[in-house]
This record gives C-alpha cells, sequence and structure tokens, in this order.
C-alpha cells in the first residue's frame, strides 16, 4: 500500500465532500425560499456546525493517518517484506507449535515449491525455525 497514494485519495474524498456540502448550503437556498427568518437562522446554524465537525473529522483522520505512516516507520524491515501468508502463518505459529509443508499449502492452497519458498525466507530471515528433513519438516516460530 503506497501510504502517499492513499492519504491523497482520502484528501480528495474529503475535498469532494466538503464541495458538496457548499453546493448544498447554495441549493439549500434556493430549495427552500418560504424559510422564514427562525427556519434559516436554524438551517444555517445546522450546516455550520456540520462544516465544523467535518473539519475536526478531517483534522482527525489525517493526524490518524499520520500516526500509521509514523508506526509503519518503526515496523523493522524485515516484517515489511513478507507477504500476506508469511503474515497469517506467522500469527498461526503463535497459537499452534509447528506446522509441515503440506498443512501449509492446504491452507493456503499453494503449490509445494511456493511453500517451500515462503518458509524457507522466513526461516532464513530468523522469524521460523526447522526441525528434521525432507517433506516430514517440521517448522516452528523462534523465540
Amino acid at each position: 500500500m503506497n501510504d502517499t497514494n492513499t492519504k491523497k485519495q482520502i484528501t480528495d474524498e474529503l475535498k469532494k465532500f466538503k464541495t458538496s456540502y457548499k453546493d448544498l448550503q447554495e441549493k439549500a437556498r434556493v430549495i427552500f425560499p418560504d424559510m422564514n427568518a427562525k427556519e434559516r437562522q436554524w438551517f444555517e446554524s445546522f450546516l455550520y456546525n456540520l462544516n465544523v465537525e467535518f473539519d475536526n473529522f478531517a483534522d482527525n483522520l489525517n493526524e490518524i493517518l499520520d500516526s500509521i505512516k509514523e508506526e509503519d516507520k518503526k515496523l523493522p524491515n524485515v516484517f515489511k517484506t513478507l507477504n500476506s501468508r508469511q503474515y497469517k502463518i506467522l500469527t498461526y505459529l503463535k497459537k499452534y507449535p509447528n506446522i509441515v509443508r503440506r498443512e501449509y499449502c492446504t491452507m493456503f492452497n499453494i503449490s509445494a515449491m511456493t511453500a517451500f519458498r515462503d518458509l524457507k525466507d522466513l526461516e532464513q530471515k530468523g522469524l521460523i525455525f526447522g526441525m528434521g528433513a525432507g517433506k516430514g519438516r517440521k517448522f516452528g516460530l523462534k523465540d
């Protein structure tokens, strides 16, 4: 996921919403010309408060996105290179003591060679360890 593109997409959507709000404000004046002063005041107040809340939401969202980006910088580089299967298997290995390649293939509906590469990569990165050899080789989570 590209953080810059994601933030830009969200910001663009927020701008569209803001534009929609301004359009609504202008259209309301035309659509409801018979509003009395009290109704118009209430409606203007409602739209103003909606705008303030929207701005607060946009500010909070940007703070959250920036915080996520900062947290991502703190994540060790080794985890940034893992694929989704590898993340899932690390989570699995927190619950269960070990797994064999055949089970890994079945879990993710992948070939034996793909499983071999995934598990070998995790082992080389020092995240899991292997026990035994051949098809029955078991893999466990390193402490």
